[in-house]
């Protein structure tokens, strides 16, 4: 049988003392993947301290983890 991709983002959530967490399974294609960043960063925006579980992340598109990457740094 044909092993299903992982679920790129998973487990979105507000922890004790306002920590969001959400984990991230895998990288697919920006245009899969660059929407649902977007929710789950806009679903976390207020809170006070972000953990992003790669622990079991297999890698993918570095176009998708830049993507990512660009959400924690200062633009001009």
């Amino acid at each position: 049988p044909r092993r299903q991709p992982p679920v790129p983002v998973e487990g979105i959530e507000v922890l004790p003392g306002n920590i969001g967490y959400f984990k991230v399974n895998a990288f697919p294609p920006p245009q899969v993947m660059s929407a649902r960043l977007d929710e789950v960063m806009t679903t976390l925006a207020a809170t006070d301290a972000l953990i992003v579980d790669l622990r079991d992340n297999g890698g993918g598109s570095p176009d998708s983890a830049m993507y990512l990457a660009g959400f924690f740094v200062k633009h001009d």
